[in-house]
């Protein structure tokens, strides 16, 4: 019931204002709980693949439903993000690498407090990795991903290759912000 309330909450409404950030609303439901909607997830990559200038409108869909707070719909998001990061190009590489999203989105779940879930931490922290190992050496906006890494191993957030990512007990780990580079 609960779920049924949330789907035609005023929020929500609020939250999609376009088309393209309905589609990621939809896609990122929390009513879906863990099912990834592949169907759909694939047509936003298309529609961003085909039509460039919708990256900034599915990425501020996406940093509605990230900034949400739920961790269902977080993990549904960067599933999605996931999927435009290794299916657009550079348009979507650079602008996620803003100090808008990345800095203001991405990095603020990192700060969150209380802490985002474990879960949703090491897999946004899994993606950090990932694309600072793909953009390493980059000198256009991507160099901010290896900075982003290497400022979050200077506080104390260990990375573990290839089996995900934790955070250290260090109480500095995660205090303070950081901004990467634009």
């Amino acid at each position: 019931m609960d779920a049924l309330l949330k789907l035609f909450s005023p929020e929500r409404k609020a939250a999609a204002s376009t088309p393209m950030q309905e589609m990621v609303a939809r896609a990122t439901d929390e009513v879906r709980g863990q099912h990834v909607d592949w169907d759909l997830n694939l047509e936003i990559v298309d529609i961003v693949r085909g039509a460039p200038e919708q990256t900034a409108d599915v990425l501020e869909g996406l940093r509605k439903r990230l900034l949400l707070d739920e961790p269902e719909v977080s993990l549904l998001s960067l599933t999605l993000l996931e999927a435009l990061m290794k299916n657009t190009g550079a348009t979507m590489h650079e602008k996620v690498a803003n100090k808008d999203f990345l800095g203001d989105v991405l990095v603020r779940i990192l700060h969150r407090k209380p802490l985002a879930p474990l879960a949703v931490r090491e897999r946004l922290l899994a993606l950090i990795e990932a694309w600072a190992v793909q953009f390493d050496g980059s000198r256009n906006a991507t160099a901010a991903y290896p900075a982003l890494l290497a400022a979050l191993t200077a506080r104390g957030v260990v990375i573990r290759s290839g089996s995900g990512a934790t955070l250290s007990t260090g109480s500095s780990a995660l205090s303070g912000s950081h901004a990467p580079p634009k």
